[in-house]
């Protein structure tokens, strides 16, 4: 009796090249310890993803999405630092970075140089080499996908944001340390499911504004 083939999916890796791409989610994902060559690193991450808005996807249309997910930090050889700097086109003071909102870059656009690499388990998937300022006068597609912001912080943790995350990130969320202080200050129900969205500047958050995508004005990325 063999095991039957270990189905991936249709998952179809985004293409190859440099494409005009816009921000639509940040999310953090709390503290977390990672192995890496056989040594445990614990720290604090986030994720940030974009749509590819003129390269979409035969099976229903959709642009396609990579994402990244980065050590928050804003030490100078933070791979987070780094892509800023080359996305602004300029690098930051220290005094600039400590007081840099990283929430100021969704929607934004900017230009995503992509490869695509070998997993482990099989497969390929796509990697971002480069982030760089969008061309002037480029014309910018609408965008597709509804902006996503998670910040794990009490004062702007949003339940209803949170719920519309996929399993996997959730579970992720769920295991550091962040979000088990979220619960003891009772802003997420114990399960991490549904409950009361308390006030919040996350954007899409409010109960009664329709979810679209916001218009872009890109002259100035941030």
């Amino acid at each position: 009796m063999y095991m039957p083939e270990n189905k991936r999916g249709d998952f179809t890796p985004a293409p190859v090249g440099t494409h005009i791409a816009i921000c639509y989610r940040i999310i953090d994902l709390g503290t977390q310890t990672e192995e890496y060559e056989g040594k445990k690193r614990v720290g604090r991450r986030v994720l940030i993803g974009w749509e590819l808005p003129n390269e979409r996807m035969e099976a229903n249309g959709k642009p396609f999405i990579v994402a990244r997910r980065y050590s928050f930090s804003s030490n100078e050889k933070a791979s987070l630092r780094k892509d800023l700097e080359s996305w602004r086109g300029k690098g930051f003071s220290d005094d600039e970075i400590t007081k840099f909102d990283l929430q100021s870059v969704l929607t934004k656009t900017c230009m995503l140089s992509i490869m695509q690499e070998q997993k482990k388990t099989g497969g390929v998937r796509s990697k971002i080499t480069a982030v760089s300022p969008i061309i002037k006068g480029m014309p910018i597609p609408p965008m597709t996908n509804i902006p996503c912001y998670i910040c794990l912080d009490p004062d702007e943790f949003d339940i209803a944001e949170f719920n519309l995350l996929s399993q996997g990130l959730k579970a992720t969320i769920q295991a550091s340390p962040e979000w088990a202080q979220l619960q003891k200050l009772g802003l997420t129900p114990l399960d991490g499911e549904g409950g009361p969205a308390p006030a919040s500047s996350a954007v899409g958050a409010s109960e009664n504004a329709p979810r679209q995508p916001p218009d872009l004005d890109d002259d100035i990325p941030f």
